[in-house]
C-alpha cells in the first residue's frame, strides 16, 4: 500500500469534509434558535397572541385603540400596558366610587364570538350591596370588610364547592372584559397598576363577581421588569406596610388580596408579618397563590388570625385549551375529594374559551360555583370547629 498517496488523498479531502461539517453545525444551530423561544421566568406563562389576533378573536374593530393596550410576551413577561405603568390614582377619603374618573368605555365585544361561546350571565338572586369605601384610617368599622364586600351566596348544601379566581386582571382590557362577562360568581383579582380600577371593579361587581387585589411580591431569581411598588422581602416592615397600604387604597370594596409572583417573599415569615397585620387591621382575607412550595403565607395568615385559603390548581400554567380542560377536570377531582377547590386562571383566550363552556355545565355535574369568600368562610368554620374540639 502506498501510504504517501493515501495520506495525500486524505489531506486533499479534509477541507471539503470540514466545510460539510461546518454547514451541518450552522444549520442545526439556526434550526434550534428558530424553534426555541426566549425563556419565560416564573410560574406565569403569558399568552403570545399579538394585539391584532385579540382584535380578530373578540370582534374589536381594528384601530379603535383599547385604553390599556395589551403587551405581547415578546416584550416582557408581565403583560405591561406600555413602556411605563399608568399613574396610580388614589380616591380621597369618603369619595364615592361613582365619582371616580374613568376612561371612555372599551370597545364593545360582540355577543357571538368566533372561538368563544357567548357568555351566559345569570340574573342576580338579589341586589348586591355597593362597593364599600374603607374608613380613612383603614380600621374596621362593624363587620370585617371581607364579609361586607363578599358576593352573597346561599348556605352550603352539601355539594363540593369550586371558586375560580381570574388574576392578572385589569391590564389586558379586552380579555378582562370577556372574563367579567362570563357566568358567575367568579373572583376577579386586579393588578394594582391597571388603569381605571374603579370602573373595571364596578363592571365585575355588576355581573355578580367578587373583587380582589393581586399584589405584586418579590419572586425568586431575576425577572425582566420590576413591578410598580413591588413588595420586597428586605424592605423592612414599615416600607412593606406603606407599599401595601398604597395598593389597598387604590381599590376599595375588595374582599382581600392574593399574591402576584412572590415565590421569594411568601417564603419569608418576617416579610409576611406586616402584610398580615395590615390585612387584619382592614378586615381583609388572604389567598395564597402558592407560586412556591416553600410558601409560608397561610401559616402566617393563620398566626395573625386572618381568614385565608390557598390555591389548589393553576388552570393555565401551560397554554392551550386542552391543558385548561385537563386542569378544570383536576379542579373537579380536588373539590370532590376535599369538599372544595380554588383554581386560578388568567385572562387569556384559551382559558376564557374553556371557562365559558365549563361554567355552563359545572352545576349540572353536581358542583357548586362560589366566590372565594364562601370557601374562606367554610374553612374558617372548620378550623374553629377543630379548635373547639381540641383537634
Amino acid at each position: 500500500m502506498d501510504w504517501r498517496a493515501a495520506l495525500k488523498s486524505a489531506s486533499d479531502r479534509l477541507p471539503n469534509l470540514v466545510a460539510a461539517v461546518s454547514v451541518i453545525v450552522i444549520g442545526a444551530s439556526v434550526a434550534i434558535t428558530l424553534s426555541v423561544g426566549p425563556p419565560r421566568p416564573g410560574l406565569y406563562v403569558e399568552t403570545t397572541e399579538e394585539p391584532s389576533v385579540i382584535a380578530q378573536a373578540f370582534g374589536i374593530p381594528v384601530g379603535t385603540g383599547e385604553p390599556a393596550p395589551y403587551r405581547p410576551s415578546s416584550m416582557g413577561p408581565f403583560n405591561w400596558p406600555g413602556a411605563a405603568p399608568p399613574p396610580l390614582r388614589v380616591p380621597t377619603p369618603g369619595q364615592p366610587i361613582a365619582e371616580l374618573p374613568s376612561a371612555p368605555p372599551a370597545s364593545p365585544i360582540r355577543a357571538s364570538l368566533p372561538a368563544l361561546p357567548p357568555p351566559r350571565i345569570a340574573p342576580p338572586a338579589r341586589v348586591l350591596p355597593p362597593l364599600r369605601l374603607a374608613p380613612p384610617s383603614g380600621e374596621m368599622a362593624g363587620e370585617p370588610a371581607w364579609i361586607t364586600n363578599a358576593v352573597p351566596t346561599a348556605p352550603p348544601d352539601g355539594r363540593p364547592e369550586i371558586a375560580i379566581i381570574i388574576d392578572d386582571a385589569g391590564v389586558d382590557r379586552a380579555h378582562t372584559g370577556v372574563a367579567i362577562r362570563l357566568k358567575g360568581p367568579l373572583t376577579i383579582s386586579f393588578l394594582p397598576y391597571a388603569s381605571d380600577l374603579a370602573s373595571q371593579a364596578r363592571a365585575a361587581r355588576a355581573n355578580r363577581h367578587e373583587v380582589m387585589l393581586h399584589v405584586p411580591m418579590e419572586p425568586n431569581g431575576p425577572f425582566a421588569e420590576p413591578e410598580p411598588y413591588l413588595l420586597r422581602a428586605r424592605q423592612g416592615a414599615g416600607e412593606i406596610q406603606r407599599r401595601l397600604s398604597r395598593h389597598l387604597d387604590l381599590l376599595p370594596g375588595i374582599v382581600g388580596i392574593n399574591n402576584h409572583m412572590g415565590s421569594l417573599f411568601t417564603a419569608d415569615p418576617h416579610a409576611l408579618a406586616p402584610v398580615m397585620e395590615e390585612l387584619a387591621r382592614r378586615g381583609l382575607l388572604f389567598v395564597d397563590s402558592r407560586t412556591s412550595a416553600r410558601s409560608l403565607a397561610q401559616d402566617s395568615a393563620q398566626a395573625h388570625g386572618l381568614p385565608n385559603a390557598g390555591r389548589d390548581v393553576f388552570l393555565d400554567h401551560y397554554e392551550g385549551q386542552a391543558e385548561v380542560r385537563k386542569r378544570l377536570a383536576e379542579t373537579e377531582r380536588v373539590a370532590r375529594k376535599q369538599g372544595y377547590a380554588i383554581a386560578i386562571g388568567h385572562p387569556r383566550a384559551a382559558t376564557l374559551a374553556e371557562l365559558a363552556t365549563w361554567l355552563g355545565e359545572v352545576e349540572s355535574k353536581g358542583y357548586r360555583l362560589v366566590p372565594v369568600s364562601a370557601i374562606v368562610r367554610a374553612r374558617a368554620t372548620q378550623v374553629a370547629g377543630r379548635s373547639l374540639r381540641g383537634g
